[in-house]
């Protein structure tokens, strides 16, 4: 299952790119056909339509997913500090704040933000980043009672100088194993807000705009909602076969 998980994304992002580059070229080669098989209302070819929604929500929750790891790695490191008010205060604040309706908050910002980048980092906020902080806590933790740890505060290191030379890179490449899961749960928040109409405010198509497009032609043109939902799906399920354990 995971070889297929890899070699769906790869062949996806690689048409993905393809078609974002070449996408006015083969347009400009497409006579219209409207709502004719895999075209939609105004004549548009639906597989490049879905590539290039693929494409402007990846280019949505990627500088998205880089904020949500910045700021979990820099609480995590906050949370090192052996102070018991202080690791009392922020537990209380982390579990206070996962425990918060995070899309419906997001939702009600949306009234003052309008459907822009900042509703889908709000949503994220809420629903992804208390997960990485307790990820990269545990992380921690299991890191701290190595004994290359012990022996780096026994030579006389800091704190900060333990973080830096041992526990970074090893939280570092942990980020790839919890990297499918955050585009999943990224990719999830941005297309069903896109799809309400409080994503990005660009005129481009995503993938929840597309699949908004074409519920309207279900019965007339269902391929529409087909050629973006599949991919869409295929993706989801690569995604979450890769974040799961051996």
């Amino acid at each position: 299952m995971k070889t297929f998980a890899r070699l769906w994304l790869g062949f996806f992002f690689v048409s993905m790119m393809i078609a974002a580059y070449f996408s006015p070229e083969i347009e400009a080669f497409t006579l219209p056909r409207t709502l004719q098989f895999g075209f939609d209302v105004f004549g548009r070819s639906c597989i490049l339509l879905s590539l290039d929604a693929a494409f402007q929500s990846f280019k949505i929750i990627v500088p998205i997913g880089f904020c949500c790891l910045v700021l979990a790695f820099f609480v995590s490191f906050l949370k090192t500090i052996d102070r018991p008010v202080f690791q009392f205060g922020w537990n209380t604040a982390i579990d206070t704040f996962s425990s918060l309706p995070g899309f419906l908050i997001a939702l009600s910002f949306s009234v003052f933000l309008g459907g822009q980048f900042w509703t889908v980092l709000l949503a994220s906020a809420f629903l992804v980043v208390p997960y990485l902080i307790r990820f990269f806590e545990s992380q921690i933790i299991q890191l701290q009672s190595q004994e290359y740890v012990f022996s780096a505060g026994a030579l006389g290191a800091t704190r900060m100088q333990i973080f830096r030379r041992h526990l970074l890179p090893d939280l570092a490449r942990s980020v790839v194993s919890i990297f499918p899961f955050l585009m999943t749960r990224l990719l999830i928040t941005e297309t069903s807000l896109s799809f309400l109409g409080l994503s990005s405010d660009s005129a481009h198509e995503t993938w929840g705009k597309l699949l908004y497009q074409g519920k309207d032609y279900l019965l007339e043109a269902p391929w529409i909602c087909f050629f973006g939902g599949l991919p869409l799906f295929l993706t989801l399920l690569s995604f979450h076969i890769l974040s799961r354990s051996e």
